[in-house]
């Protein structure tokens, strides 16, 4: 099956081992892997964040560093496609992805939740 679906795990929600915050925060997302077309289908939203959105990213740690392997528009409802080449498959389905939504309180994440295939 060339489609692939990728699940956050559980709702997106600060993740207590890599942020500790007091927000409110909440939402969900959704990606979809085309492995023909090289494409990523993302589905996110999230409401109440502590002060404004400054960026959003699927990102992985690599040896102590964070590689952004790619970034969203601002906007609370982010829907899209995006290409993708053969080496970010992997590591978008290497489980160690994470969704972080970034805002003016919490610049590395005031929602973060890892990326499982399913």
């Amino acid at each position: 099956n060339a489609l692939r679906r990728l699940q956050q795990e559980g709702k997106l929600k600060t993740d207590i081992k890599l942020v500790v915050n007091t927000s409110n925060a909440s939402g969900a997302a959704s990606f979809i892997l085309n492995d023909d077309k090289k494409t990523l289908s993302y589905n996110i939203n999230y409401s109440r964040l502590s002060s404004n959105e400054t960026g959003s990213d699927i990102s992985i740690n690599e040896e102590n560093n964070t590689r952004v392997l790619f970034e969203f528009p601002l906007g609370n409802i982010k829907k899209g496609i995006l290409s993708y080449v053969n080496s970010i498959e992997n590591l978008l389905t290497s489980g160690n992805a994470y969704l972080r939504i970034k805002s003016l309180l919490f610049s590395n994440g005031e929602l973060i939740s890892k990326i499982n295939a399913v």
